[in-house]
């Protein structure tokens, strides 16, 4: 998740739940941070939560499999470069990863 669309998905949050909000509670500061601290720890279950996925899918496949050469497409999509497998067929084959 970029910065900016993290900036952009708390005010949104706030926007939406404006009616919510009490001063008395705490400042507006306090809590814009508390939305992004929220929105950011949910990214990171997500994203924990994918990789995890893909490691139990990866256990006992055939290294020439369809589904082998899917996950590790997807694997070595752009977005997803760090969890790219260098050693994989799709390195191998003379293909980049983008990372």
């Amino acid at each position: 998740m970029a910065a900016g669309d993290l900036v952009a998905d708390v005010f949104v949050s706030a926007i939406r739940s404006r009616a919510r909000f009490d001063s008395s509670r705490g400042s507006a500061r306090a809590w814009l941070f508390g939305i992004a601290t929220n929105l950011l720890h949910t990214h990171l279950r997500g994203r924990r939560r994918e990789r995890e996925a893909y490691a139990r899918v990866a256990v006992g496949r055939e290294p020439d499999s369809h589904e082998s050469r899917v996950v590790d497409w997807n694997c070595c999509a752009p977005t997803d470069a760090p969890h790219c497998d260098r050693g994989s067929w799709w390195a191998s084959a003379g293909r980049r990863c983008s990372g």
